[in-house]
């Protein structure tokens, strides 16, 4: 087997995203962006190999949601209401909304 066989294009940049968002993480200063930062990381990093993104049905959404969660926490600890956190809680909002929609 070859590495085709376990990765695509889309895998370097999803462990990039993977990568920086443990970085960030680790250089958090709030508790609540930590976790943030750690469970993106872990969502991300899970969708590096073909096998395991294909192995979660709705895995796009649930990125989605935990970039949600990520602008939740931003705006939750910033208090100012900056177009990265708005842009990411409203990401995950609608990923959620189209989530719970599609198990209806």
């Amino acid at each position: 087997m070859s590495l085709t066989d376990h990765f695509d294009r889309w895998s370097p940049v999803v462990a990039c995203v993977a990568i920086g968002c443990a970085a960030l993480g680790a250089l958090a200063t709030h508790v609540a962006l930590t976790g943030a930062y750690v469970l993106v990381a872990v969502v991300f990093g899970v969708g590096v190999p073909i096998g395991l993104r294909d192995a979660v049905p709705v895995y796009d959404r649930i990125a989605a949601v935990s970039l949600g969660v990520y602008g939740v926490a931003r705006l939750a600890v910033t208090g100012v209401w900056r177009l990265d956190g708005v842009t990411c809680a409203v990401v995950g909002a609608v990923a959620l909304l189209e989530l719970a929609l599609s198990r209806v």
